[in-house]
């Protein structure tokens, strides 16, 4: 990450559209957008489950998600397993629950509904983020296909290339211009070899990725440059306690019913605090992790920009925490793309206050007072490490420009360090 951050510029037009008057500060609602049931009609006073297609609703409990949607349907899987991994707002976006329903036109009307809902998190259940390997490292997916899939761009329909995950940070970029920050979580496609050979085959080495890691999408190739950093792609299949079978068994016979982990890194996010990052944060909700990963592996992953998890004593833990966002970005951390968030709401937050008052000299140095006070409490609660800016004001357009340059919290990520070792009676230092 670079050592300073590009400026946050922000327009204050005396209109009340001009800006957003209702921008919440980074919150932990999370929206989950999966089927819902297909077959007999539910249990209840609504006998169409179809009914309920692309409207957003809260949930508290996992009965009435079975009373509307089903306890066949991904949304009570969903539903489930975000509990379990420790959501807590929860809400549930469905889709068709036809299996011939086209996924991708689906899921953007999905994310197109969710503007009045203002989600901070959203997880397409059961999505990959990469095109299907099989064991023999071949592409099988069909669907979406390449420049095939439709993409949300300012609310019309474009050809993307690489369907679900670029669909996905569009949707999210969108929502982020015109609400608070939103943030996409998108796991793998389950791998069919969970072997060693299998593993070597699908995830490679940092310095030769396998198939699995070449079939991500290229970030530097999405239509809309920079939407990567609104989304983050997480590597692990895990195990649930007390789940039903699921699209992610894969046919296997074992009773061991497992996710993508997306939704398990979605609950950390919503409990891990602003400037902190997941990596290294114990990930809750999670049994058993199908498979591990060796150094090399890792490191092959974070290389395409790829969360992992790794399991120590019964532990499992985020190894890295990079967004999608392209080589090179100030945004290539999670922390990072959230930290931004917040200093941008304060900005517009103080601007609220001020627009419809006239350009005096006295509101405009009350104006500049206020962002100085809004910066220093963000340097003061550790969020920024640094932070400059100036305003400059446009009386014919009544407008005022904020230019801002800050320096965010830095995640620690690695610790160098030296050991000495002084045995007493011996002459003898070792140092490592």
């Amino acid at each position: 990450m670079a050592a300073t951050m590009p400026g946050i510029n922000t327009t204050l037009l005396d209109t009340f559209s001009a800006l957003d008057v209702s921008r919440d500060a980074f919150g932990d609602r999370v929206v989950i957008v999966a089927r819902t049931g297909t077959g007999a009609a539910p249990v209840g006073p609504d006998t169409n489950y179809d009914n309920h297609v692309g409207e957003a609703k809260h949930y508290t409990n996992l009965a009435d998600v079975a009373t509307i949607h089903g306890t066949g349907s991904e949304l009570y899987e969903a539903f489930y397993h975000a509990q379990y991994a420790g959501c807590t707002d929860i809400w549930l976006c469905p889709i068709s629950g036809t299996a011939a329903a086209d996924r991708s036109a689906d899921l953007i009307a999905a994310y197109e509904s969710l503007y009045a809902v203002r989600p901070s998190i959203i997880v397409p259940y059961g999505r990959g983020a990469q095109i299907d390997i099989d064991a023999d490292g071949v592409i099988t997916r069909t669907v979406p296909q390449f420049g095939a899939s439709p993409q949300f761009t300012d609310g019309a329909y474009a050809e993307s290339a690489y369907g679900y995950l670029e669909d996905l940070a569009d949707a999210c970029a969108d929502l982020s211009n015109t609400e608070r920050i939103c943030i996409g979580i998108m796991g793998f496609e389950a791998l069919d070899a969970i072997t060693s050979a299998g593993l070597i085959t699908a995830i490679g080495t940092e310095d030769s990725p396998g198939t699995a890691l070449t079939a991500l999408p290229d970030v530097d190739t999405f239509v809309v440059p920079g939407n990567g950093k609104y989304v983050n792609v997480i590597l692990g299949e895990v195990e649930t306690a007390g789940m039903g079978p699921w699209a992610w068994r894969r046919g296997l016979t074992t009773s061991f019913y497992r996710s993508n982990a997306a939704l398990n890194y979605a609950g950390l996010i919503c409990r891990t605090a602003i400037p902190d990052a997941p990596t290294n944060k114990v990930v809750n909700g999670i049994s058993n992790v199908a498979f591990r990963l060796s150094r090399n592996q890792t490191l092959a992953c974070i290389s395409k920009n790829v969360v992992t998890l790794n399991i120590n004593n019964g532990i499992t833990r985020v190894d890295d925490s990079p967004s999608y966002a392209e080589f090179g970005s100030d945004y290539q951390r999670l922390s990072t793309v959230r930290i931004m968030a917040v200093v941008d709401d304060m900005v517009r937050r103080v601007g609220n206050t001020f627009i419809g008052r006239g350009m005096r000299l006295e509101t405009r140095n009350s104006f500049i007072t206020a962002l100085s006070s809004g910066f220093e409490n963000l340097m003061s609660a550790g969020i920024l490490l640094e932070a400059d800016f100036r305003v400059r004001f446009d009386g014919p357009t009544y407008t005022a420009y904020v230019d801002a340059l800050v320096v965010p919290a830095w995640e620690l990520r690695r610790i160098e360090f030296t050991v000495r070792v002084t045995f007493q009676g011996i002459n003898s230092n070792t140092t490592s």
